[in-house]
């Protein structure tokens, strides 16, 4: 049974940033269109067993619900997954180097 995936606004907008960052880089657009596509390719795959993915300890704790982690490279998306209603949430998406993740954050 597959899972339904919610990626909101915000980390749609995370992502286009990400977009803006290389092309201001002058990254080849081929370069950038497999990025983008491997990014959604990840998000997407997650319809099928999303709980593949590792926990992440720490975040979870902050948090208080379960909150896992899917590795694209150098990003990170963070996203927990509602077995109840068959929907897996998209948090964020982070790049290790340039957004650290804050504790502060709303996600």
């Amino acid at each position: 049974m597959t899972y339904r995936v919610e990626i909101p606004p915000e980390v749609h907008a995370q992502i286009d940033a990400q977009v803006a960052y290389l092309r201001d880089e002058h990254v080849a657009e081929f370069t950038m269109a497999d990025w983008l596509l491997g990014v959604y390719d990840g998000i997407t795959g997650l319809r099928e067993h999303p709980a593949r993915f590792p926990i992440d300890e720490i975040r979870t704790q902050i948090r208080g619900y379960e909150i896992r982690r899917l590795n694209y490279g150098e990003f990170a998306v963070f996203y927990r997954i509602d077995d109840d209603r068959r929907v897996v949430q998209i948090l964020t998406i982070r790049h290790g180097k340039r957004q650290p993740w804050l504790e502060e954050e709303n996600i």
